[in-house]
């Protein structure tokens, strides 16, 4: 809930967390610049020890991602190949995996100059390290994904799933009840769309497995170290724990790039599985799914569609 709350209202100064399980403080939060005294306050109130890490001599989580997309596309220029790049705040290292051949010294040049003397660590591989978007299979009729969390702006309802889900319609039935295309969250703050109701009675619950759903019970931001538990179409329920955050993932020409995703360790996610809810086990509404690749999965933190897209989940 800090996660969340620094990031929505303080986007700018906020770059991540994490909860440590062999080091104390468990809790670290990374700055862009010294915190204010609304910001102080919020840590010191909160009801653990929290480790602030200032990272000052590096880009802004939002500068950050938007140094590793243009790397990723002097990288990927022309050939449709896909990649996941990330910044590390900590050690001030640009992380990027391209699928394919390392390209020529001029285009590896040109990634060294977007850096500004920052270090990168570059991977190169094969298909395996394909990143790509789970849509394809799913729920039939709706958009070949999986149903997300109930949403709300205000007194209207709806319900959520991936962007990168094809719309095949402006109105379209799920359930049984008709629904309008609602709108997308920016590319980049995540992957996520949403419809609104013209009937039927929301509920604040979510699918946890085939047999089983949750109450929803609260919006918890993503943080390094949460682990938490997925529930898809293909996969049905599988769990993993978060390594990593403001990642971006270009799935290729056709699909496009998201920024701001939270990345998984382990791929646990299959075709079908987009758009699903990630959540806590207690009910805690983390995010939805939006695709994988052989070493990691992807989602979007349910923290940035509340607090950039203003449509929050519906919780108890």
């Amino acid at each position: 809930m800090l996660a969340a709350q620094l990031e929505g209202e303080f986007p700018d100064l906020y770059i991540q967390s994490e909860w440590r399980y062999t080091e104390y403080p468990n809790a670290q939060v990374v700055l862009a610049s010294e915190p204010p005294e609304a910001v102080r306050h919020l840590i010191d109130t909160a009801p653990f020890p929290v480790d602030i890490v200032v990272a000052s001599d590096g880009p802004d989580r939002w500068e950050a991602m938007e140094i590793v997309e243009e790397m990723q596309s002097a990288l990927t220029a022309d050939s449709g190949l896909t990649s996941v790049g990330s910044y590390d705040p900590l050690t001030g290292t640009y992380n990027l995996t391209v699928e394919g051949p390392r390209p020529d010294a001029g285009v590896l040049q040109q990634v060294t100059g977007l850096a500004g003397g920052q270090a990168i660590n570059l991977e190169f591989g094969d298909d395996a390290s394909r990143a790509e978007p789970a849509y394809v299979g799913g729920e039939g009729g709706f958009y070949g994904c999986t149903a997300g969390f109930v949403v709300r702006n205000g007194p209207t309802f709806g319900i959520s799933t991936a962007n990168h889900c094809p719309v095949p319609e402006t109105t379209f039935t799920y359930k049984g009840v008709a629904f309008g295309w609602g709108g997308s969250l920016d590319r980049n703050y995540g992957d996520a769309q949403w419809g609104w109701s013209a009937g039927g009675t929301p509920l604040p619950m979510f699918r946890q497995t085939a047999l089983s759903v949750l109450t929803a019970r609260g919006i918890v931001g993503p943080y390094i170290g949460l682990g938490h538990c997925t529930y898809g179409m293909t996969t049905r329920t599988s769990c993993a724990t978060v390594v990593g955050l403001n990642t971006v993932v270009n799935y290729g020409p056709a699909d496009g790039t998201y920024r701001n995703l939270v990345r998984d360790g382990g791929d646990h996610v299959d075709h079908g599985d987009s758009g699903g809810p990630n959540f806590g086990t207690g009910g805690q509404v983390l995010g939805y799914t939006s695709g994988f690749n052989s070493d990691y999965s992807f989602w979007t933190a349910s923290s940035a569609l509340h607090n950039f897209a203003y449509v929050t989940a519906f919780v108890d």
